[in-house]
């Protein structure tokens, strides 16, 4: 919600500029826009407004209207970088353990060929890939894993719930999968 009327209010300045202030403000709210947490998100969206002099409305006032407090200063627009896609060898990392990769942005699907093919004693699957990961199928996944002798790459792409699903080049079979390295 807040997210929508701090949009709204930035439009509204857009609006309300002159021909010439609006390529600027256009940056400044397509920036705004790139940044993924809501609350900087939010501050970025009020630095706009404050920088193209809009301020907040002022609340209605109550019968027992209390003494005005002090407005809050203005927040300080940092401009961010644009994030630069991930490579593959951190795909599926935001989840190990003590992960530096955790930091980085994630891509959506990583495509390997299979190195190594093993089941355990539950007839799961454990793959290594050729870029050094190590994807095991969930115990929760029912689906018996026998693939045929083409199959020699898979992708692995985010699904539901923060999960992962593994398909085979020669199927369309998915499997769930985590990643174990």
């Amino acid at each position: 919600m807040t997210k929508k009327l701090a949009a709204l209010a930035a439009f509204a300045a857009l609006a309300a500029l002159p021909a010439s202030a609006q390529p600027a403000l256009q940056v400044q709210l397509s920036r705004c826009l790139a940044i993924p947490g809501v609350l900087q998100r939010l501050a970025c969206y009020d630095g706009v407004a404050h920088g193209a002099g809009i301020s907040a409305a002022a609340p209605p006032r109550s019968a027992s209207a209390a003494p005005a407090l002090p407005a809050p200063a203005p927040p300080v627009y940092v401009p961010q970088l644009a994030t630069v896609p991930a490579p593959a060898s951190s795909f599926g990392s935001e989840r190990l353990a003590q992960s530096e990769a955790a930091r980085r942005p994630v891509q959506d699907r990583v495509v390997s060929e299979v190195v190594r093919f093993d089941t355990n004693a539950r007839g799961k699957f454990i793959l290594t890939l050729a870029n050094g990961q190590v994807w095991k199928q969930v115990d929760g996944d029912d689906s018996i894993a026998r693939p045929r002798k083409s199959a020699r790459s898979v992708a692995i792409e985010h699904a539901l719930f923060g999960s992962y699903a593994l398909t085979f080049n020669d199927s369309s079979q998915r499997y769930k999968v985590a990643r174990v390295q």
